[in-house]
């Protein structure tokens, strides 16, 4: 192997760019659903990432118990099963904002494919062929 090329340096890179730009996605999403009280939640939005034997394989992210009741539009007296299709939710206009779901199923089809192309690149510079 070439000596620039013993790590996964650009896959970890890679994995970082990632989830940055999702967590940027993710901010966005949330301000764009006008809901009231976000602004905390938005900014505490984190995200990691972890390693084992120096490559990524794992990405988290932090925020709030809060967030969860915004994307499932659950909270102070309201369980699930009044959010769905209850007439008291029409009313209120409490219902369900989901901000994180459906950007994680549209992003990790991403990443996915970029860590697919990284990987088969790194197996096929370390293939020897006598």
């Amino acid at each position: 192997m070439e000596a620039g090329n013993t790590s996964f340096d650009k896959l970890n890179a890679d994995a970082k760019n990632w989830a940055r730009e999702t967590q940027k996605a993710l901010k966005a999403k949330l301000r764009s659903l006008d809901v009231k009280g976000t602004g905390r939640l938005i900014k505490s939005i984190n995200y990691s990432v972890g390693k084992s034997f120096g490559v990524a394989n794992k990405i988290s992210y932090r925020f709030p118990k809060h967030g969860v009741f915004v994307e499932k539009g659950v909270g102070r007296g309201w369980p699930i099963t009044r959010v769905s299709s209850s007439s008291a939710a029409i009313k209120t206009g409490r219902r369900a904002k989901p901000w994180f779901n459906p950007i994680m199923e549209s992003e990790i089809p991403v990443l996915a494919e970029r860590l697919k192309i990284l990987v088969s690149e790194k197996a096929m510079s370390s293939i020897k062929i006598n």
